[in-house]
């Protein structure tokens, strides 16, 4: 008998609930910008502010085609959502725009949210996740490179006292993006983002470059679940986990031998989400890969629903065609 195990794509969309409509997808990624006031060891090797942004009147076209539909809009990929100048007007459209139910949310480094950034998100019920690498110092700002160890927790403690009256649902989240440098200092990790105030957490593997990645055997699992445990004993939710581990998964408490489960590895992605890049590129999914068409001439749910569109959909999950990004995908257990 086997036992049946998810992925953690389905958890990322677990409190999306059911989509609205195939017609459009629930969760919306948009790249406003892909300039960030950091260059993080894993992601870039300089400063990049070079103004690659999403035009304000390209933003608004999308939102009023989606907003009918759409259940989360995240407002973020590969930037620094907060270097924008009119990154409060954006946040106003679609408030002003959404559906009720719809959440909006960022992820950010933590460098720039001051007393009045945190205020203005948090009167309009932005879900933030601070990207926190480190338990110390030196692994911090050895990963998040031109971050400040001390500013970053700062601005933490401050975010989560102005936003301790919402529910859970809306409470400021950590991502840690577990790799090489980070990976015995994840429990310690733990033990900080609660002091700070945090009641949510998640972990996500770093798959590439090569040069950062842990290596994915039982001593990783092991550094993982002491995590997890510390977590539960702090009362953190911890909304999001990697199911598998190379030959490992979740199972209970701990990381067991995979070859009791049969583990989920279709992609859902293409069915539930997109991602529009700053220039108006349409792609299937936060790893990029394969375009599907611009909406600087075409409109987004016209793509959505286009052959080009289900034809790439049908690839992801092939074997023998999928894209190279899709093969070491951890979000749905392929590497």
């Amino acid at each position: 008998m086997k036992n049946y195990l998810g992925n953690a794509f389905m958890q990322l969309h677990a409190e999306i609930n059911s989509a609205t409509t195939v017609l459009c997808p629930e969760k919306i990624y948009l790249d406003i910008t892909e300039d960030c006031n950091l260059h993080c060891a894993m992601c870039r090797d300089k400063v990049k502010m070079d103004g690659k942004s999403m035009p304000m009147e390209l933003f608004k076209k999308l939102v009023d085609e989606t907003s009918p539909y759409c259940k989360s809009y995240s407002l973020f990929i590969w930037g620094e959502p907060l270097v924008l100048n009119d990154f409060q007007e954006r946040v106003q459209y679609v408030h002003a725009k959404k559906k009720p139910e719809c959440n909006i949310e960022i992820s950010t480094n933590g460098m720039l949210l001051t007393g009045e950034m945190i205020r203005f998100l948090h009167r309009y019920e932005v879900r933030v996740i601070v990207s926190f690498d480190g338990a110390s110092k030196a692994i911090f700002e050895k990963i998040r490179t031109g971050a400040n160890f001390e500013r970053v927790c700062s601005n933490a403690e401050v975010l989560n006292h102005i936003y301790s009256d919402k529910s859970l649902d809306i409470a400021p989240a950590v991502y840690t993006s577990v790799q090489r440098d980070n990976q015995r200092e994840l429990t310690e990790i733990v033990n900080v983002v609660d002091k700070l105030g945090f009641r949510r957490i998640g972990f996500g593997l770093v798959t590439g470059p090569v040069e950062f990645t842990s290596s994915f055997n039982i001593e990783l699992c092991n550094d993982l679940s002491n995590a997890y445990r510390s977590a539960e004993q702090h009362d953190l939710f911890i909304e999001l986990y990697p199911t598998r581990v190379g030959d490992f998964v979740y199972w209970g408490d701990e990381y067991v031998p995979a070859e009791g489960f049969a583990v989920k590895t279709r992609c859902d992605a293409p069915f539930i989400n997109t991602v529009v890049r700053y220039d108006g590129e349409v792609c299937l999914c936060c790893n990029f890969g394969a375009t599907v068409g611009n909406i600087t001439n075409r409109n987004l749910l016209e793509i959505w629903r286009s052959l080009q569109y289900d034809n790439l959909r049908n690839t992801v999950n092939d074997i023998e065609s999928m894209p190279d990004p899709c093969r070491r995908c951890w979000w749905v257990n392929r590497f």
